[in-house]
C-alpha cells in the first residue's frame, strides 16, 4: 500500500488543549491535553477510518457556459486586420475622452 500525505491544523482550544484536524477530512479532528498527543489521536484515528474505506477519483466535465459570446473569445488573436480596426477604436476613444474632459 503506497503512503499517503495528510495535511493536519493544530489549534489549541479555548480550555488550553489541542485539537488536531486532518484538513482533507474535516470531519477527522480529535482534542487532547498537548499537541503531541492531538497528533498521534488523529493519527490512530485517521488511520483507522481508512482501512475501511476507498478513496477514488471521478472526473467532472465543466458545465457549459451560459454566455452565448464565449465561443468567440479569442477570434481575432492573430488578426492583423483587427489589431489595426481595435487600435483606431482607441485612438477615437481617446480623442472623444480627451474632447469631453476640456
Amino acid at each position: 500500500m503506497l503512503a499517503s500525505t495528510y495535511k493536519i491544523l493544530i489549534e489549541q482550544t479555548a480550555d488550553g488543549q489541542s485539537s488536531a484536524t486532518v484538513l482533507e477530512l474535516p470531519d477527522c479532528k480529535v482534542v487532547a491535553i498537548t499537541p503531541e498527543e492531538a497528533m498521534n489521536q488523529v493519527q490512530v484515528r485517521l488511520t483507522e477510518r481508512l482501512a475501511t474505506a476507498q478513496i477514488v477519483s471521478i472526473e467532472i466535465p465543466a458545465p457549459q457556459s451560459q454566455n452565448p459570446w464565449i465561443e468567440f473569445a479569442g477570434i481575432f488573436k492573430d488578426d492583423p486586420d483587427f489589431a489595426e480596426i481595435a487600435q483606431a477604436i482607441r485612438e477615437e476613444r481617446l480623442s472623444t475622452e480627451d474632447e469631453i474632459s476640456s
